[in-house]
C-alpha cells in the first residue's frame, strides 16, 4: 500500500535500515543580492524565522530578498536625487564652498541610508501594520499619516527629513485608504510644520532661545511651547478638517 507522500508523487532513497524521502527545494532564478538583500535576509532570520522558513520552502526567497533590495536601492537614489535638490546641493556650491558641499551631501546620504535601513530591517511594514490596527476608514488613514510623519519628525528633528522618511509609508496607506496624492502630501507638510514647531530641540526653538539669550533673557523651551499658538491653531484645524469632511 502506498503512502499519502507517495500517491502525491513523493519517492524514497534507501539509507541502511531506513527509507529517506527525497526532498529538495525548489530551483530559483539567480538573482543578484545586494547589501539591503543580505540585511533583509538576516531581520527575517533573527525576528522572523516562520516567514523566513515559509519563503524558503516556496522557493521564493531570493526573489523576495531581490525585491527588497531593489526597492531600497531605488529609494536610495529618490530620496538623494530629492534631498540634494532641497539642500541645493549643485556644483555651484561646490565650487563655492566646498566644505558646505560636503556637509550636505553628508545629511543626504545619511538619511538615505537611514530609509533603506528601515526598510531592510522591517520597519516599513511594522509601521502600515501599526496604522492598519489602530486607524479605520479613510479619516483614520488620514490621522494615521498625520501622526506617522509627527514621529518621523521627533526622531530627526528636520521637517523635510521627516517628510522624505514618511514617503513611501504614506503613499502605501493613500493607496489602501482611497486617499488622494494632493491629500497625502498635505498632510505630510501640515503635520511635520506642526510637530517641528513644537519639539523643544528643533531648529527654530533653538533659534527663539538663541535670539532671547542675545538680548540678556534666560528662556527654556518649556516657556516658550505654550504660548505657541500658530501650530497648536494649525493642530487643531487640520483635526477638524479630517474629522468633520464629507469627501
Amino acid at each position: 500500500m502506498k503512502s499519502l507522500f507517495e500517491e502525491m508523487g513523493g519517492t524514497y532513497r534507501q539509507e541502511g535500515d531506513y527509507l529517506i524521502p527525497n526532498l529538495a527545494l525548489p530551483d530559483e532564478p539567480e538573482y543578484q543580492i545586494g547589501k539591503y538583500g543580505r540585511m533583509r535576509r538576516s531581520y527575517l532570520k533573527e525576528h522572523r524565522p516562520v516567514l523566513y522558513a515559509s519563503l524558503l520552502t516556496s522557493g521564493t526567497l531570493h526573489w523576495h530578498l531581490a525585491e527588497i533590495d531593489q526597492a531600497c536601492n531605488e529609494r536610495m537614489e529618490i530620496i538623494v536625487s530629492d534631498m540634494a535638490r532641497q539642500e541645493d546641493v549643485t556644483e555651484a556650491l561646490k565650487a563655492a564652498d566646498q566644505m558646505e558641499w560636503v556637509r550636505r551631501i553628508l545629511v543626504t546620504l545619511l538619511v538615505a541610508s537611514l530609509c533603506g535601513l528601515i526598510r531592510a530591517y522591517g520597519g516599513f511594514e511594522s509601521s502600515l501594520a501599526f496604522i492598519r490596527r489602530v486607524f479605520r476608514g479613510k479619516r483614520g488613514g488620514q490621522l494615521g499619516i498625520g501622526l506617522l510623519v509627527g514621529l518621523m519628525d521627533i526622531a530627526t528633528a528636520n521637517n523635510t527629513v521627516a517628510i522624505v522618511m514618511a514617503g513611501p509609508i504614506a503613499k502605501e496607506v493613500a493607496e489602501e485608504y482611497g486617499i488622494s496624492p494632493k491629500r497625502s502630501t498635505s498632510l505630510l507638510d501640515t503635520f511635520s510644520c506642526i510637530f517641528q514647531g513644537i519639539i523643544p530641540y528643533g531648529a527654530q526653538m533653538l533659534v527663539a532661545i538663541s535670539t532671547c539669550a542675545t538680548f540678556g533673557y534666560a528662556i527654556s523651551a518649556f516657556d516658550i511651547i505654550p504660548l505657541l499658538f500658530y501650530p497648536f491653531l494649525l493642530c487643531l484645524s487640520s483635526l477638524l478638517f479630517i474629522l468633520f469632511d464629507k469627501k
